[in-house]
């Protein structure tokens, strides 16, 4: 019955493209690894859990058992943004959870006397987090498909807002080369609602990526549609694994294009990584669209068992 559900879930995915309504800051476009964040935040490609949060159907090249931990901190270190999940193989198909958010606290509460002075009342904190579950099956040798069901729930001050939304995509891995295909807040109609009656929605996000082999060479590409309406993105990357060190060693770099109000710009960066049988560590770097922090340095850990 679920596979039944998850390709319908995925058709819809692809052909539904109503929109209406204000969309919401994505917190999900900062990366769910160091090591995708290294190649230009192409998605779709993880080997790992943090694939719950990229594409569900790239869950299959997870192994029986594993855990991803990633967490970096923006804007002086004021901003913290943590991303976990955890994955597991049955007989039936792949299933996962996770969990990630943006955080800040000691944010200043201010009022306003008689004198039309500001003096500060007390200080609050504001939480921007999403909840996401995945399912993978195979629908053929070769393809992979995938459904994600998320949970959102965004707190500022006394407002408090919370939702559910719903990812799909299909993998296809035909070595050397591999197709990633993915849709996430597929469903328009289902809006974040908020204390105060206002509400919101998650922006539509479709995903076309694909990686090809070339010996020690893996190269990634990414057009990627950020939101109904919107320009489309590209990105791009690369990992080497040089010689015998390829089964513990890579290096990776990567190009994006980012949109900032009208204006797309791009975006390097950089990574380097160390892959043993069960734990895993990726290290990225990029410059920073902060000014006063010229560099921004990320770290992940995935263990596999």
């Amino acid at each position: 019955m679920i596979r039944y559900f998850a390709l319908i879930l995925l058709s819809f995915a692809f052909f539904y493209s109503a929109s209406y309504g204000a969309e919401l800051d994505y917190i999900g476009d900062v990366g769910a690894s160091a090591k995708t964040i290294s190649i230009g935040n192409v998605e779709g490609f993880s080997n790992s859990a943090a694939s719950v949060f990229e594409n569900p159907a790239s869950l299959c090249l997870a192994k029986d058992f594993s855990v991803s931990l990633f967490q970096t901190k923006f804007l002086m270190d004021e901003f913290v943004f943590g991303a976990y999940s955890v994955s597991k193989k049955t007989d039936i198909g792949t299933f996962a959870i996770g969990y990630t958010a943006l955080s800040v606290s000691g944010i200043k509460h201010t009022g306003e006397n008689q004198y039309s002075e500001y003096y500060s009342i007390d200080t609050f904190s504001a939480n921007n987090s999403i909840i996401k579950a995945g399912y993978q099956f195979y629908a053929a040798d070769k393809i992979s498909v995938g459904v994600g069901l998320s949970y959102f729930h965004n707190k500022i001050y006394t407002y408090k807002g919370t939702g559910f939304n719903a990812d799909a995509g299909v993998f296809l891995n035909y070595k050397p080369t591999s197709i990633s295909i993915s849709g996430k807040n597929i469903l328009k109609m289902l809006k974040i609602k908020y204390t105060d009656a206002g509400e919101e929605s998650a922006p539509t996000q479709l995903r076309l990526g694909v990686k090809h082999e070339i010996g020690d060479l893996d190269l990634y590409a990414q057009l990627m549609l950020p939101g109904i309406g919107k320009k489309y993105l590209k990105a791009g990357g690369l990992i080497y694994q040089p010689g015998f060190l390829s089964d513990f060693i890579y290096i990776s770099a990567g190009l994006k294009e980012i949109q900032l109000l009208n204006k797309v710009y791009s975006k390097a960066s950089i990574g380097v990584g160390l892959e043993l049988n069960i734990v895993n560590v990726h290290f990225a770097y990029e410059k920073s669209d902060y000014y006063l922090q010229d560099n921004q340095y990320y770290l992940s850990t995935n263990i596999t068992i």
